[in-house]
């Protein structure tokens, strides 16, 4: 399956998308969290045919 990961800034825009292929939800989650990199804005959202399957959020010292 094709998914699309947004990356969101801290305030919850997003600044960048990737596409991944994964065999289901759970393998699209895994293969999402070794991509993001803590720090680099708020986190991301995982999206597939138009559905959002996983969010994650990190917090900022400067955005609380």
């Amino acid at each position: 399956m094709n998914y699309k990961l947004c990356f969101q800034d801290f305030l919850g825009r997003v600044f960048s998308t990737a596409q991944l292929s994964a065999t289901n939800d759970k393998q699209a989650i895994e293969i999402a969290r070794r991509i993001y990199r803590t720090g680099i804005g708020r986190g991301y959202e995982i999206q597939c045919q138009g559905r959002v399957i996983h969010t994650e959020q990190a917090s900022s010292p400067n955005y609380g």
